[in-house]
């Protein structure tokens, strides 16, 4: 193998080393970055990816959460108003079909993924991972027929 093969060959193995390496990851969290997190939480966002985008781990935020009643409290109201979020889209969904802007099946594709989201999606905040049960009921006076 001739040098510059070999010098190829090596920085090759490290930019593939590089891409598969896992990030470095901040076990602590400040508390603008915090905010940010909830914020994204508040929207219907896995606190997971919230954090892990901010490169800060989500055992930062639950033990945020477990040490400050503030955050607490905090947290519990970013999931509620996720769950919410979750809840308008659904309602949005089954409007959208009311008006013919989506077939029933197109819907119910998007209602199963919003379903399994939302039973995720512990709006109390008792459990660091959701699996709570959210049931959501729509009635037909909710849907405007056109």
């Amino acid at each position: 193998m001739k040098p510059t093969d070999q010098t190829q060959t090596e920085q090759s193995e490290a930019h593939q080393e590089s891409e598969t390496a896992p990030r470095a990851v901040e076990h602590h969290v400040s508390p603008d970055t915090l905010a940010d997190i909830l914020a994204d939480v508040a929207k219907g966002i896995n606190v997971t990816q919230a954090a892990e985008a901010r490169g800060v781990s989500n055992i930062a935020v639950f033990s945020e959460k477990r040490r400050n009643p503030v955050v607490a409290e905090a947290y519990a109201l970013a999931r509620e108003a996720g769950a919410a979020a979750f809840e308008a889209e659904i309602r949005q969904i089954v409007s959208d079909v009311g008006a013919g802007l989506l077939r029933p099946e197109q819907a119910r594709v998007m209602l199963d993924g919003l379903k399994i989201l939302m039973s995720r999606y512990d709006p109390k905040g008792t459990a660091d991972g959701g699996g709570g049960t959210v049931l959501v009921q729509i009635n037909a006076h909710d849907v405007e027929f056109g």
